[in-house]
């Protein structure tokens, strides 16, 4: 879509009519059937990532006889798999559609978790990783895309329920594998693979009755640019509003993500002399939080600025290093109330996040290019988790906990200054947490056009 984009949010919807995919006036959200059910879809696909991201290098090295360091490369395999179809991911979803891209991402996530299941020999655990992975890869923006597709006016709401569906089905998933794994019956650890590839396959076939509405009469926040190189990657790297987004991302992952996952619990063993049992605690409360908190953030958000709310998240994670740091000089009780109080800091600001970034860039994205951007995106989430680890372990070996924490701290101040500086340089359509549906989205879901879907 070329020229300036046509404010029809300003109209609003014809009074006494309900509006399906608006904000709602409850704590759940009014969506489009149709985004509705691949959120159900994705629920299915995160009990299934729950039930085995715990287990892959026990269950090759106890179950498979393969040698823990083997197992151990083996799992780095997701990573390159991952790494090595994001961007090819892009093309995919702008060339074929985010559904059809979905719908392959997770038939081939399907097909590495069920190769998993009976993989014997390392060069099999190998091939299954990176299938696993590539699939993981491909289907996390093809998502993002579809759902953003589905819910053009209620981007904020779909992408904050999504988080919240993530973190409570990963949850029951863990639980559920609680049930029915067992250390003397290694076929429960086949089960549990098997179960997981069904769930990638149940979610493919939800998301295949998925009809994906036309875009008709949905403005961008800002005109498409001239395709002087392209519908490629090179122009969305010449773009530099999204260049700042990205940047901002990496660094909010490391901020934000880093401590919860790689940094407090070494610190609280090691500081406080706090056991394995606490931390256990902390993330099972971090995950609450998100799951029950989620809904009542995005309301509490709305009519917000996102770069103000981004700020607000990079508070939230400032504040819970500034407690973690704390812990080392705290009695034992203390100690174990300010981890798990930290845990749940680190939650809140998630729940913060979840409708403003995301939703941000697929609001910038021109049309033609919202896999490319949604897969760029990633890209970034998969740097910022690989260089936040990589920094906290090479800190925490020398014993500089304490200075890598009070560094994550600055880190938080450094994304938040960049959020406040993005903030002019944004359209005002697309800095808003909640956008207001035209006058025909009170129709329901939109009839599915032709071509990529």
């Amino acid at each position: 879509m070329r020229g300036e984009p046509r404010n029809t949010a300003a109209s609003g919807p014809p009074r006494g009519r309900p509006v399906r995919g608006g904000p709602g006036t409850g704590l759940i959200p009014r969506l489009p059937r149709s985004a509705w059910t691949t959120l159900v879809a994705h629920a299915l696909s995160a009990v299934g990532t729950g039930m085995t991201m715990p287990f892959l290098i026990v269950y090759l090295h106890d179950v498979r006889g393969i040698a823990v360091g083997t197992a151990g490369l083996a799992v780095s395999m997701v990573g390159v798999g991952a790494l090595a179809a994001t961007m090819a991911a892009g093309v995919a979803i702008d060339r074929f559609g985010a559904r059809a891209a979905l719908i392959g991402g997770w038939s081939v996530a399907a097909a590495g978790t069920a190769f998993i299941a009976v993989a014997g020999a390392p060069w099999q655990a190998f091939t299954a990783a990176v299938l696993a992975g590539m699939g993981g890869a491909v289907a996390s923006p093809a998502q993002d895309s579809l759902l953003a597709r589905l819910a053009p006016w209620a981007r904020a709401s779909v992408f904050a329920v999504r988080y919240a569906i993530t973190n409570a089905c990963t949850t029951v998933g863990g639980l559920l594998a609680a049930v029915l794994v067992s250390g003397g019956r290694p076929a429960s650890f086949v089960l549990l693979y098997c179960l997981d590839a069904g769930t990638y396959v149940l979610a493919a076939a939800l998301v295949a009755c998925v009809a994906v509405p036309s875009l008709r009469g949905v403005s961008r926040s800002r005109p498409a640019p001239r395709r002087r190189l392209g519908e490629g990657y090179r122009e969305v790297a010449e773009d530099r509003l999204f260049r700042r987004i990205w940047l901002l991302t990496v660094l909010l992952v490391v901020a934000g993500y880093t401590p919860l996952f790689s940094v407090f619990p070494v610190y609280a063993t090691e500081s406080a002399r706090l056991g394995p049992h606490v931390v256990s605690i902390a993330f099972v409360a971090n995950a609450l939080t998100v799951a029950l908190v989620q809904l009542v953030a995005l309301r509490l958000l709305r009519g917000c600025r996102r770069t103000s709310v981004i700020i607000v998240a990079c508070g939230w994670w400032a504040a819970s290093s500034c407690l973690a740091l704390a812990v080392g000089g705290l009695g034992t009780g203390l100690a174990i109330a300010a981890c798990v109080l930290a845990a749940v800091m680190v939650g809140i600001g998630e729940t913060v996040l979840s409708p403003a970034l995301l939703p941000l860039v697929n609001d910038l994205a021109p049309e033609g290019l919202s896999g490319r951007y949604n897969a760029a995106m990633s890209l970034a989430f998969t740097a910022g988790f690989t260089a936040g680890p990589a920094l906290a372990g090479s800190m925490l070996q020398y014993g500089l906990g304490a200075h890598l924490i009070t560094g994550l701290i600055v880190m938080s101040g450094v994304a938040a200054f960049l959020a406040h500086r993005l903030a002019p340089r944004l359209p005002a359509s697309a800095n808003l947490a909640a956008r207001t549906p035209p006058a025909h989205a009170t129709t329901g879901d939109a009839v599915s056009t032709p071509g990529h879907a």
